[in-house]
């Protein structure tokens, strides 16, 4: 009986003793079981109860979280995120994470989200720091507060007396500062997430090294790059099997420390090395010939892929992406590089090599090398590289693919009938290829698609009915192709479609009505014709409509804010659509971007315009036949980015009100009848602005010196206007100008872009370029500039009034490619430092009034391509060096009396022209008088000089020599009696001759 009483003692003293160290799936056990006892009668320990509502008080506004509502009640083991010992009730494990807070780069977190993250509640938590009241859950062995906001509070001190911890996950949750290193002293500690905070490391981390029971170690985007010892520290945790170290700033770590860095970490079954800048790869990666997930995407590295990863055998995950890759060595792997990885690691799941260097055919026959019993691989992505050849049928045998993406490539030939086995693909991404033929009609058995994109590619054909059997599709891009004939009326029938882009194809016909549930359709660059009014759309859809560039007819409907109540953007331009501009457009408050350009709309802009919530960013109402003035409450905008209102017949001025539109990109408001000058409000109150087109108005007074002050500007057109005066010194101030990509160094407002769909829309404000057209004079000829605008950087001040001299600040501009200051009356010299203008394509200077010779350094301008100096008084050789070779055309030339050498026919005489005759010319047709006084002065005192010497030296010569003087006056007589007779004469025959005209009159 003793014996039977102390075994039983020795039984539960063990069973105590376990319950004090419960492993992380014990933890999750008990946890589930505290929440299915809520029948019990023992309650959660008191102490332990007024910790947590201590702890629940420290945080800001608790009752926001939907897990501390719940707390409430004696029982606190039934609270949500509360998990209690069945046995002792002690409160083992506190769950706290924020469900809805997500990683941006992890796009599958996102939509694995629950259903309460889109309602408009925050589920997180927030506290000035963690409460030490948790040190009274003494047995607390699962502690995660991801995803939390602690304000940029240090990770606390005391988590380091918690003993029982075996699970600390701090992932995004705003702490800062350095890890206390006695967070050591946590033994049992078997997974520690610090990643995505605000810490770093120092190079003292021995302190890792206690932590011999570590199995899951993360600390992704901390700072490390002063832990030098870092691997060291790591080949001494046996137990460790995942190790997460993106973005933690690694590129030093490249000497031979980080090249044996695995040696002893045989044990290892995940490792990510991503986002670090990496250039090379672990030499003894090769001993960890137990893992199966390795990433080492987004590093820097470059050359053949190492043997010792394709040796790897064990692996399921394998991410070499958006690095610079290419085959390894042997060269036989050039040709079906995939294929050899696949037969030799046939537990591979996710292959993802996009985004390098890869070259040759990716297939092969994988049929006749295959040991492989099963296909495993679920994800194949290889976009981004210059692969080539056919898609092999033997892609149909890997049933269990859920994700395709070979875009991005040279893939040609047709798309394999054997894809339609796939029956859990998601997602088929074949796009920007060179594969042809048509749809096959196998596809129609990929029942789980959601995802098909097979754009920019040469299919033809009509686009099958067949894909109305793709009842799960919710993406579908078809853009970029060659399919002919009417839209299927059946796609309208697939209810979960919500992006639909048939952009650049030969479709005709009219929209199909049934398209009225699809949030994002995209049918531009077509033929189709009919009415948009007939889009049947509801609440949730219509959210973005682009039916640019084809032959819509009709008229906007007048309630168009009633038809579409969720348009949030709305291309229409280029059509044929006619009548006014509706007032309820105005009305739309949820509308960020209205293009209606290049239309047959009449009648005046609706004067009815007020602020939207979320922002209206572009209005677009160029080519139209409208009339009147630019309305004021245009100003009401004040999120505007871009306004077009060229070649639309507006007259009066730029209204006061536009001074309201401080993040203002771009205004485009050429071939009007605007008048008036250029206010103040443009540099006061858009500093933002990169493009400013006053082209073909009746603009008038002088170029303000403020507007030096645009330091974004980037286009600056002003041409046939009538301004006047001089060219401002301070021109040269103008920075958005003086490098070539401006927009990578523009300054940004202070707004953010709207953020557009994650897939097919807009990614943020540079996008903003991509919807604009602005024409612009260049090379002689005017030009429509679209998706290559952000690169273009023009200033045109041509046919103007402006006078004065070319100011030699102008050569600042170094990222100009366009100069154009042709017809206007400017004077002087080209600058002579133009040649530091490396950027420019196109220079106009013709038919002004410019002198001196063409400076040589013109001729260090490689990239020109456009040169017109016509109708100056330019004088001298034309350079013929270098670039200026190639500009032969006369002309390039003509109008300059002075100029000589090729491409003119005229030669210069001796090779060279008096410079000083010339230039004396050039005074007398310069009709303001404008010289170099030096060398004139130099000239007429030469002149003078000769003259006086000549003169007392022949009147000292017959001052001495009496009968030389005598005889010269007698000659003198002579001669003038002979010009008086022989004037005499004359005179009285033109007298004769008039007045016989007068009798005959």
């Amino acid at each position: 009986m003793t014996s039977t009483y102390g075994c039983l003692v020795f039984v539960m003293v063990m069973l105590l003793s376990e319950c004090s160290r419960l492993s992380l799936s014990e933890i999750n056990a008990s946890s589930s079981s505290s929440s299915s006892s809520s029948s019990s009668s023992i309650f959660c320990i008191e102490h332990e109860r007024q910790a947590l509502l201590k702890f629940k008080a420290s945080f800001k506004d608790p009752s926001t979280s939907y897990r501390l509502s719940s707390w409430k009640g004696h029982d606190c083991c039934q609270w949500q995120g509360i998990g209690c010992n069945t046995i002792t009730k002690h409160i083992v494990k506190l769950d706290l994470h924020n469900p809805c807070h997500y990683d941006d780069n992890d796009s599958f977190i996102r939509l694995q989200l629950p259903s309460l993250c889109y309602q408009d509640m925050p589920l997180g938590i927030e506290a000035d720091e963690v409460n030490p009241s948790l040190l009274e859950l003494k047995y607390l062995s699962y502690l995660d507060l991801r995803g939390n906001n602690f304000h940029a509070s240090p990770v606390p001190m005391f988590l380091a007396s918690m003993k029982h911890l075996t699970h600390l996950s701090l992932w995004n949750s705003n702490f800062s500062g350095s890890i206390p290193h006695n967070l050591g002293n946590l033994t049992n500690l078997l997974l520690l997430d610090v990643s995505s905070n605000d810490i770093q490391i120092e190079d003292d981390i021995q302190w890792i090294s206690q932590l011999q029971s570590l199995q899951h170690l993360d600390m992704s985007y901390v700072n490390l790059t002063k832990a030098h010892t870092l691997f060291q520290v790591l080949n001494m945790l046996p137990s460790l099997l995942q190790l997460h170290l993106r973005g933690c700033g690694l590129d030093n770590f490249l000497e031979s420390p980080f090249l044996n860095a695995f040696q002893n970490m045989t044990s290892l079954r995940v490792l990510d090395l991503s986002q670090n800048n990496l250039n090379s790869t672990p030499l003894l990666l090769g001993k960890c010939n137990h893992l199966v997930e390795l990433d080492m995407s987004q590093n820097e590295i470059n050359g053949p892929i190492p043997n010792s990863l394709l040796n790897l055998t064990s692996l399921t995950h394998l991410d070499l992406s958006s690095n610079s890759f290419v085959p390894p060595i042997p060269s036989r792997l050039n040709r079906g590089f995939v294929s050899s990885i696949l037969t030799n690691n046939c537990d591979l799941q996710i292959l993802n090599i996009g985004n390098n260097k890869f070259k040759g055919e990716a297939f092969w026959d994988y049929d006749n090398v295959s040991r492989c019993i099963s296909y495993k691989l679920e994800e194949l992505h290889l976009s981004g590289n210059e692969f080539s050849g056919h898609l092999p049928s033997w892609l149909g045998r890997f049933e269990k693919l859920t994700t395709i993406d070979l875009s991005s490539n040279s893939f040609n030939g047709a798309i394999p009938s054997s894809l339609g086995n796939l029956s859990n693909l998601i997602k088929l991404k074949l796009s920007t290829n060179h594969l042809n033929g048509t749809i096959p009609d196998s596809l129609k058995q990929l029942v789980n698609l959601t995802h098909l994109d097979l754009s920019f590619n040469h299919f033809h054909g009509n686009i099958p009915k067949s894909l109305e059997m793709l009842v799960n599709l919710k993406y579908l891009d078809l853009s970029y192709n060659h399919f002919s004939g009417v839209i299927p009326q059946s796609l309208g029938q697939l209810v979960h479609l919500n992006r639909l882009f048939l952009r650049r194809n030969h479709l005709q016909g009219s929209i199909p009505e049934s398209f009225g549930h699809i949030l994002a359709l995209d049918l531009s660059w077509n033929a189709l014709e009919g009415s948009i009014s007939k889009l049947n759309c509801s609440v949730q859809s219509c959210f973005s409509l682009d039916f640019s560039n084809n032959h819509i007819t009709g008229q906007l409907p007048e309630n168009i804010s009633d038809i579409m109540p969720n348009l949030n953007q709305l291309f229409l331009g280029n059509n044929l659509i006619n009548g006014s501009i509706p007032k309820s457009l105005c009305k739309m408050g949820s509308l960020s971007m209205l293009d209606l350009s290049r239309n047959k709309l009449s009648g005046e802009i609706p004067n009815c315009w007020r602020k939207v919530q979320g922002g209206l960013f572009e209005i677009n109402l160029s080519s139209n036949k409208l009339t009147g003035v630019i309305p004021s409450s245009l100003g009401n905008l004040d999120s505007l980015l871009s306004l077009n209102l060229n070649d639309i017949s507006l007259q009066g001025e730029l209204p006061l009100s536009m001074r309201k539109l401080k993040d203002l990109m771009i205004l485009d408001v050429g071939e009007n009848q605007l008048s008036g000058t250029i206010t103040s409000w443009i540099w006061d109150s858009s500093p933002y602005l990169q493009i400013l087109r006053l082209r073909q108005n009746m603009f008038n007074g002088s170029i303000p010196s403020k507007l030096c002050q645009l330091s974004t500007l980037q286009i600056l057109d002003l041409g046939d206007n009538n301004f006047m005066g001089p060219i401002p010194d301070c021109i040269g101030n103008l920075k958005g100008m003086a490098f070539k990509n401006t927009s990578d160094n523009a300054i940004m407002p202070s707004m953010s872009w709207y953020q557009y769909f994650d897939m097919g829309g807009l990614s943020g404000i540079d996008d903003q370029w991509r919807l604009e057209q602005v024409k612009q004079v260049m090379k002689g000829r005017e030009l429509d500039y679209t998706s290559n605008l952000p690169l273009l950087v023009n200033l045109d001040l041509s046919n103007n009034n402006f006078s004065g001299s070319i100011p030699e600040g102008i050569t600042a501009l170094t990222g100009l490619q366009g100069l154009n200051l042709s017809h206007n009356h400017l004077f002087g010299e080209i600058p002579e430092r133009i040649g530091d203008m490396k950027s420019l394509e196109s220079i106009d200077f013709s038919h002004n009034h410019l002198s001196g010779t063409i400076p040589n350094s013109m001729s260090k301008l490689t990239g020109l391509g456009h040169m017109n100096l016509s109708y100056n008084n330019l004088s001298g050789k034309i350079p013929r060096e270098s670039q200026l070779l190639t500009l032969d055309n006369p002309l390039f030339y003509i109008g300059n009396p002075y100029l000589c050498g090729e491409p003119l026919q005229k030669k210069c005489p001796g090779g060279e022209i008096d410079q000083a005759l010339a230039e004396e010319s050039n005074g007398d047709e310069d009709e303001d008088g404008k010289h170099d006084d030096s060398e004139k002065i130099w000239f007429y005192f030469v002149v003078a000089v000769g003259f006086a010497t000549g003169f007392w030296i022949s009147i000292g010569v017959l001052w001495l020599k009496k009968n030389w003087r005598h005889a010269y006056f007698r000659w003198g007589e002579k001669v003038a009696d002979k010009i008086y007779v022989s004037i005499a004469i004359k005179v009285a025959k033109v007298k004769k001759m008039m007045d016989g005209n007068m009798v005959d009159e």
